[in-house]
């Protein structure tokens, strides 16, 4: 025992109060009946995961990755530019109906890629890959001619095969914000 003018106390580190623990020592554990049930071993039903909470509701919806959201810009601005070509070709060029319907078939793959990119926040996992798909061909169709769609296809499926991309297209759909 110690005095050093705040009363007797055990010195610190000696059997009574061991060095590192603090406060009155833990008090032991009451015995339980042997047939007495112990704490469930799995949570109550509608609890999900592990103690009793679900990790997916604790860490919120999963949001869009960066890659995805650049692939919708990308598909919006195509759909811009071609929707520009067509009317400035049929309003101010002289162009025959050939020409014409030429130019609207040049809106069409575009105007795909537009509404797969307004839907890709609810959208099934086979959206990707028509995505995808149809971002190859507009590459394919614009080498003839179009060829500010072809710059703007090939950023546009190298950010749709991103894994982070992926991984949000595999997610519930109930679980994205």
């Amino acid at each position: 025992m110690t005095n050093d003018g705040y009363g007797d106390h055990p010195a610190y580190g000696t059997p009574q109060q061991p060095v590192g623990q603090y406060g009155p020592p833990p008090a032991p554990t009451p015995p339980r009946h042997p047939a007495a049930p112990g704490p469930p071993a799995y949570p109550p039903p509608g609890y999900g995961g592990p103690g009793g909470y679900d990790p997916a509701y604790i860490a919120g919806p999963r949001r869009m990755p960066a890659t995805l959201s650049a692939a919708r810009v990308l598909a919006y601005v195509a759909f811009g530019v071609a929707v520009l070509d067509l009317t400035a070709g049929i309003a101010f060029l002289d162009v025959d109906a050939r020409e014409a319907g030429a130019r609207f078939a040049g809106v069409i793959l575009p105007l795909v890629a537009f509404v797969l990119a307004l839907r890709a926040r609810r959208a099934r996992r086979t959206t990707r890959v028509w995505w995808i798909v149809v971002e190859s061909l507009m590459l394919l169709s614009g080498i003839d001619g179009g060829l500010f769609l072809s710059l703007l296809a090939v950023p546009a499926i190298v950010l749709l095969s991103v894994t982070s991309t992926g991984d949000y297209f595999r997610t519930p759909r109930e679980q994205r914000a």
